[in-house]
């Protein structure tokens, strides 16, 4: 059952448009990261929110329950929930060393919401890469 959810995750992701409501404005981002949601189900990707700025994804959903930053390194992987994050920084490419994705969490009644963040120019501003939205029991 594990083996069948890391080959589906990848499809499921990158797949997964929003066809639950999720566009690409900030008001239906809103919706779509509702925290009165607790029937979703599922796991997707939260499109909306993708280029957003980290103030703007807090204005969204909210401060959120758990933070961190990971310094990538050429060579090494990340566990299957930052797979996302690895299409655009391959662990295979040397240009990945340093780089740094900030992981935003919230945690949900029924789900939890996630983005990776990103600084694509040398401004500093982290900008959403990828997310992922989650119902309990989803096992990455």
């Amino acid at each position: 059952m594990r083996r069948s959810s890391v080959i589906i995750l990848p499809l499921v992701l990158a797949g997964c448009g929003v066809s639950g409501g999720n566009g690409s404005d900030a008001a239906t981002a809103a919706t779509w990261g509702s925290k009165s949601d607790s029937a979703f189900v599922g796991v997707a990707e939260m499109t909306g929110l993708h280029g957003m700025t980290e103030a703007e994804v807090v204005g969204v959903l909210g401060e959120p329950d758990f933070s961190q930053d990971i310094t990538l390194h050429a060579g090494e992987t990340l566990s299957e929930f930052f797979i996302e994050v690895h299409n655009t920084y391959p662990p295979d490419d040397p240009s990945t060393e340093g780089r740094v994705i900030r992981h935003l969490q919230w945690e949900r009644d029924g789900y939890s919401e996630a983005v990776f963040m990103h600084q694509p120019s040398p401004d500093g501003v982290w900008i959403v890469l990828e997310s992922v939205k989650w119902s309990e029991g989803v096992e990455f």
